[in-house]
């Protein structure tokens, strides 16, 4: 037996199908849009901040500490994302010594980027300037994890061993490794002193 269809319900009913396919693909289409405008606007908040940035790096090199620190925060508050920002943001406030505000800027820098070992190191310098040597420590270690050439992470270590006392032979090990590569007139006296101070343990400089 055969199946008739009147040529209405016919064209009624391939409409109806097509119209179905638009409503399914409707919510791709507008996912893909809701996309593409979410991703330009993330660009745009990106360029504008690190604008932003690079005004604050000018006044920092310029000596004016105020404006640089408006600008960062501008630039954040564009795009807290903005490591460079943060980062800079610690340093001014580290010289101002409004050592947790520099702080919560390095840690947020560090949580943006974890492999980085400076925002962990000047976590460390931050602990030290506040006199938490142990806590300078524990951050230097970390920063030594992910940088294990650095000189400054190795110096400011041993820095703070000798301002705890710690054992000299932990002292000599890392000064012996720094020793050949570090050239700064300062340095090379304080370590020379270092070692001198501890001659019973430590081989002369």
């Amino acid at each position: 037996m055969r199946i008739t269809m009147n040529r209405p319900i016919y064209w009624a009913a391939c409409l109806g199908l097509v119209m179905g396919s638009f409503a399914c693909s409707n919510p791709q289409i507008q996912a893909k849009e809701a996309l593409a405008i979410k991703l330009e606007a993330r660009a745009t908040a990106q360029r504008e901040s690190l604008s932003l940035y690079e005004r604050s790096k000018t006044s920092f090199d310029a000596g004016d500490f105020d404006k640089a620190r408006k600008n960062l925060l501008e630039s954040l508050e564009v795009d807290d994302r903005n490591v460079k920002s943060w980062m800079l943001l610690g340093l001014i406030e580290f010289n101002n010594d409004k050592l947790y505000e520099a702080s919560s800027a390095f840690r947020q820098a560090s949580r943006l980027q974890p492999m980085r070992h400076e925002p962990v190191y000047n976590l460390g310098a931050t602990m030290e300037r506040a006199g938490k040597y142990d806590r300078a420590i524990e951050y230097y270690e970390a920063a030594m994890k992910l940088a294990p050439d650095s000189i400054r992470v190795k110096e400011n270590m041993a820095r703070c061993y000798v301002k705890l006392g710690k054992d000299p032979g932990q002292v000599r090990k890392l000064l012996e490794q720094v020793q050949p590569n570090e050239h700064r007139p300062e340095w090379r006296a304080w370590m020379k002193n270092v070692l001198s101070d501890h001659q019973e343990d430590l081989r002369p400089f």
